[in-house]
């Protein structure tokens, strides 16, 4: 019993220490793609807040705008990555 709380406070400490804020994140996993699809370098782009802070944990369904080369688009993590979310203005496109 006292092995099995050992290895799940463990797991815990380790899921903790892996956790990324919305800004590392996005740097790291979906600013390429942002400049790639916004045909953007990425140098130019800013990373702007959404639902929450860019310093909030990253986690499925968390927000990211992003704006450069005059537009303006909004990426969502998901399970395949950040993908841009389609809003309003772009839907009637």
């Amino acid at each position: 019993m006292r092995l099995q709380v050992l290895v799940a406070a463990g797991g815990l400490i380790l899921a903790a220490g892996c956790a990324t804020t919305i800004r590392e994140n996005f740097q790291k996993n979906g600013l390429d793609r942002a400049a790639h699809e916004m045909e953007c370098p990425k140098d130019s782009l800013t990373l702007v807040p959404r639902s929450q802070a860019l310093e909030d944990s990253a986690r499925g369904g968390s927000l990211v705008g992003v704006e450069g080369c005059a537009q303006r688009v909004v990426y969502e993590l998901t399970e395949a990555g950040w993908v841009v979310k389609p809003t309003r203005a772009s839907a009637g496109r």
